[in-house]
């Protein structure tokens, strides 16, 4: 289905976003997904911020913006889902595609609270772009940007996991694309 939709994917990159970027960056996490996250004595303890181990360390030292690793844990979410499911799967194959609807319903459902109290928590802070629409344009483009270095990465050390960046990507394409499954999780900064 990834294939089908080419053209889409192309156009899509081909696009730079026109977006009015906030005054303020910050040095982010870099790697952040639901493996640093720990759960202890009523509140989270982020881990490791030593950023994503294959970029060079100026880059994961320089201050960017928060949003690159909000798009991390939104991918992280469709990750848990589908890990569980094709996990449960494993052992009843016909199971998969039944199942598939209620992975997509918990993505959404999760990215959108992780999304939503985080735009409570930083809203009116400096590194926090003031229109929505901009907030959408960053989230969209880092979530490409996650996604295709999730597709390399699972072709070159998981292929049996490839699934779950592909259902990524055609969960970034247009809802108008011949290969975005119904239901599939489009979440934005509006969701």
């Amino acid at each position: 289905m990834v294939l089908q939709s080419k053209d889409a994917i192309i156009a899509k990159m081909s696009q730079a976003p026109t977006i009015t970027l906030p005054h303020g960056k910050i040095r982010c996490h870099g790697d952040f997904h639901l493996n640093q996250v720990l759960w202890t004595d009523n509140d989270f303890v982020i881990l490791d911020f030593e950023g994503e181990p294959a970029r060079a360390l100026s880059e994961r030292r320089s201050k960017q913006s928060p949003l690159r690793d909000v798009a991390g844990m939104l991918r992280s979410f469709h990750y848990a889902a589908y890990t569980g499911l094709m996990a449960y799967a494993e052992d009843r194959p016909k199971d998969f595609e039944s199942l598939a609807p209620w992975a997509r319903f918990w993505t959404v459902w999760a990215c959108t609270a992780f999304l939503e109290s985080y735009q409570k928590t930083v809203k009116g802070i400096g590194f926090y772009p003031t229109m929505a629409s901009d907030v959408e344009k960053l989230i969209d483009l880092f979530l490409w940007e996650k996604v295709l270095y999730e597709l390399n990465y699972e072709l070159n050390s998981r292929p049996d996991w490839v699934r779950i960046p592909l259902e990524g990507i055609l969960s970034l394409l247009p809802a108008s694309s011949p290969a975005t499954p119904e239901g599939s999780p489009v979440v934005t900064a509006k969701s």
